[in-house]
């Protein structure tokens, strides 16, 4: 453990500190960058007495210092963004007095700062890690096994496959020219991170290349897909919250998770319960105004049982259509998380019925789960949704 008596550099080459981007202050610079040579460097002050002050630094990057700035990145994930460290003390005319190269386990946990907390006051805590502050979309997995250096291989890829299907349930492809557009949606990867697991995405983007391939009636407008994909992601956020305050208060109830089966539905592989040795999932944004997520084991475990409810239940599904079976009075329909789920009709509803492929219906009816394509047995006159 690092202490004043550890022993020192012999020397410091990096002259006198210029504060260069001053972040926060108390009594003088707190948090602030300062180039030592060719290199930013990020300053968080420890201790001080009257003759001089103790920081922490280590190199940073403008990517880093601007999401500080823009308050998604906590000092402590700043920080921790680098694997290098010292402890520099500074005294009152801003010359280096004595360095000491340090890792972030020789320090006691008071010289850190504390998680979440960024240089300007938040409703909700900041992110701890720089990948959950600049991506579009982010997927944090705490677990026992799922260690700063070391993760199982197969439970690598069970969970990077449940995130990946999570996600495409939850930025489905859009319908263009009534046919929707899977093949062409891409979704960027930061690079993984451990300590826990973190998977974050870019913003989904359109191939327009290959969307030219099999598309006639090409948009005018391709701001619409990002419009589309932000719009996804804030009613992600506002539903899946209440989705945790409605279990906090107890067990959720049938007919509330069937209204809101299709969020249930994309968080079901993914939520930690009392079985599958997760503890904790965490779903962030870098933008400030999205409060970030985090769903427990507790409340896992009820999401589950809640999914599972739903599930069996009948249910209003709305889609685009993409099949018409006149024989069976049966269609096909896209529904709002890009499964394919077969609407079979009574034949007086089929027939009073006046759609063709690509309009949107809504149907009620009883649902069953299948592993290629759903089905739901319509009970009630479906209707058409502008």
């Amino acid at each position: 453990m690092w202490s004043l008596d550890s022993p020192a550099l012999a020397h410091w080459n990096g002259g006198k500190i210029v504060p260069k981007s001053i972040l926060y202050r108390y009594d003088g610079p707190t948090v602030f960058t300062a180039d030592i040579g060719l290199i930013e460097f990020l300053f968080y002050k420890i201790d001080e007495d009257t003759n001089s002050e103790l920081f922490l630094i280590a190199p940073t990057t403008d990517k880093v210092v601007e999401a500080l700035k823009g308050k998604s990145l906590s000092v402590r994930g700043a920080l921790a963004s680098s694997s290098d460290f010292w402890i520099v003390d500074i005294t009152p005319d801003w010359n280096v007095r004595k360095t000491w190269k340090v890792s972030l386990s020789d320090l006691d946990a008071d010289f850190l700062p504390h998680e979440g907390i960024g240089v300007a006051p938040l409703k909700s805590p900041a992110a701890d890690f720089v990948e959950q502050a600049l991506s579009f979309f982010s997927t944090r997995f705490t677990g026992e096994d799922l260690s700063e250096s070391r993760i199982p291989f197969l439970r690598f890829k069970t969970l990077i496959d449940s995130a990946y299907d999570s996600i495409r349930k939850i930025f489905p492809p859009p319908i263009v020219d009534k046919r929707s557009i899977g093949r062409s949606l891409e979704f960027g990867l930061l690079q993984p991170k451990f300590s826990s697991l973190i998977v974050a995405i870019d913003r989904p983007v359109i191939d327009e290349r290959d969307l030219r391939k099999y598309i006639t009636n090409m948009p005018n407008d391709w701001t619409i897909f990002a419009r589309g994909f932000e719009k996804n992601r804030q009613d992600f956020f506002d539903r899946i919250g209440e989705l945790v305050k409605e279990a906090d208060k107890g067990e959720i109830k049938k007919a509330y998770a069937v209204e809101h089966f299709d969020t249930l539905d994309q968080v079901n592989e993914i939520v930690p319960t009392d079985k599958n040795e997760l503890d904790r999932v965490e779903f962030r944004s870098q933008q400030p105004s999205l409060s970030p997520v985090a769903i427990d084991d507790r409340l896992g475990t009820k999401f589950r049982l809640a999914h599972r409810l739903a599930e069996l239940a009948p249910r209003q599904i709305t889609g685009s259509i993409i099949d018409i079976n006149e024989a069976s009075a049966t269609m096909v329909i896209l529904d709002s998380s890009a499964r394919q789920v077969t609407c079979v009709f009574d034949r007086a509803d089929y027939e009073s019925l006046d759609v063709a492929i690509g309009d949107r219906i809504r149907v009620h009816g009883n649902f069953t789960r299948r592993s290629r394509r759903d089905k739901v047995v319509v009970t009630a006159p479906p209707s058409v949704v502008n």
